[in-house]
């Protein structure tokens, strides 16, 4: 009896040592993990966060934006109209009327000259303003091209010269009703969204 009690005893005892042999190890390979040096560039994180890069003054962002804006200002006292590239735009003169307003500078331009800008591509057998730019998107032939091309279309084109004629106080100058069948004929009724021209004359009802 006393021979089995001692068998278990030892039985234990070596459990034990085992055990306790084997908690070692694993905490050994953990402490190793943890002290492994970090991948390359990862260590760099921490300089990053630490130290930012330099930032320009105020100062010096408000000049930029001066000197922006006396070119565009300089473009418009020897053009009448504020250009884009290649050919003037009623994108581009919506736009910088937009930042004018916006920044409390739409005093300095003639709202004559730009109103006169904007009503000479009024086309009143299409009932709708029209571009270059507009001409170009309406040009393209989608049934042998299905690229996407950044032109502006007949719809956007419509609403750069209305907005333009909002903001200068001359909606009185156009059909509202006649611009809002337009707008509607661009619906897409399949998608529940609007396209860039009439639905009904756009090639697959997608453009």
């Amino acid at each position: 009896m006393r021979t089995q009690k001692s068998s278990i005893v030892i039985l234990l005892f070596i459990g034990i040592l085992i055990g306790t042999s084997i908690f070692t190890q694993n905490n050994s390979k953990t402490t190793l993990h943890k002290d492994k040096p970090l991948e390359d560039g990862v260590e760099d994180i921490g300089y990053i966060f630490n130290n930012e890069l330099p930032r320009s003054s105020s100062s010096e962002n408000f000049e930029n934006l001066e000197d922006v804006f006396t070119e565009k200002l300089d473009s418009y006292s020897s053009l009448g109209y504020f250009p884009q590239i290649y050919e003037s735009s009623l994108q581009a003169t919506y736009y910088a009327i937009f930042i004018l307003d916006t920044i409390g500078r739409i005093d300095q331009i003639d709202p004559t000259i730009i109103t006169n800008f904007i009503m000479s591509h009024y086309n009143s057998t299409a009932q709708a303003f029209i571009d270059a730019y507009a001409e170009r998107y309406l040009s393209i032939d989608f049934s042998t091209r299905y690229e996407y091309y950044p032109y502006t279309t007949l719809l956007e084109v419509n609403c750069y010269a209305i907005l333009t004629l909002e903001m200068l106080g001359q909606l009185e100058l156009i059909n509202k009703q006649e611009f809002i069948d337009f707008i509607w004929s661009c619906y897409n009724p399949i998608t529940g969204g609007f396209i860039g021209r009439p639905y009904a004359t756009s090639p697959n009802n997608e453009y």
